[in-house]
């Protein structure tokens, strides 16, 4: 039996959840507020998440915290990309300590379009947070690399694929050699798509690769490195509505 715990029940929350283990071991899970248009985060007293958590509200700042992609920083603590809905900016929060309390830093990394939906965050092989997500007004994928571990500064943004309508539901992982590896959706063909960076930060040319094409195919992607070190996605077919899972031979997926 799996310990089942409710952490937040003020309102209507817990959209959009992302989780990642902090240097304690213990989950801290990011969050949008709908109620309240916030971003909201949840720092769990054990591993578990029994007893009472640590909640914050991480930022208010107009109608924030959708599309929460979290993890844990090269400095130990987490950084969270999300949307700002009211701007159609991508945004990062730093959190000043490991439960996320206090003043977080808040930094719009990228503002050109309308971009930040669908975040997806990883730790670059440099110790910075490296983010997916969708240009909506080009419809295309993009990426934004931060300079810096608290992600401020000038980020770099690059559009990754413009082929069509892509980008839908990018999810971003480091390869074995320190490069970004980011499965998202074709819209416009309904295909599961790969894109292997082949730099660090991801401004230069991406192998774009269509991974899969039976039915409609690419939805709700997944992102993860096997222990063979290659790329392992899972996604949703709406055609026949089936959990699939691709496992990639090549790091590019191709082949």
């Amino acid at each position: 039996s799996s310990t089942i715990t409710t952490l937040d029940a003020a309102g209507v929350v817990g959209y959009y959840t992302s989780l990642a283990l902090g240097a304690d071991g213990n989950p801290v899970i990011a969050y949008y507020d709908v109620t309240n248009f916030d971003l909201k985060v949840a720092k769990c007293a054990n591993a578990a998440c029994t007893g009472t958590p640590t909640i914050t509200t991480v930022d208010a700042a107009g109608d924030v915290g959708s599309y929460a992609s979290i993890e844990i920083g090269s400095n130990g603590l987490p950084v969270i990309a999300y949307l700002n809905f009211t701007s159609g900016d991508l945004k990062v929060a730093a959190c000043a300590n490991a439960a996320c309390t206090g003043s977080s830093t808040i930094t719009t990394v990228d503002s050109t379009n309308n971009v930040g939906t669908y975040a997806s965050l990883a730790i670059a092989a440099d110790g910075n947070p490296i983010i997916a997500h969708l240009d909506a007004t080009s419809s295309d994928l993009r990426v934004t690399h931060c300079v810096n571990v608290a992600c401020t500064g000038v980020s770099v943004s690059t559009t990754v694929d413009s082929l069509g309508s892509v980008g839908l539901f990018p999810s971003i992982a480091i390869g074995p050699g320190g490069l970004p590896v980011i499965a998202y959706l074709d819209g416009t063909s309904s295909d599961l798509k790969v894109a292997a960076c082949g730099t660090v930060d991801c401004a230069g040319a991406a192998a774009l690769t269509t991974a899969e094409s039976a039915s409609n195919v690419g939805y709700y992607a997944s992102l993860a490195f096997g222990t063979d070190g290659l790329p392992i996605v899972t996604h949703q077919d709406v055609t026949n509505v089936d959990l699939r899972v691709l496992h990639c031979s090549t790091l590019t997926c191709a082949g």
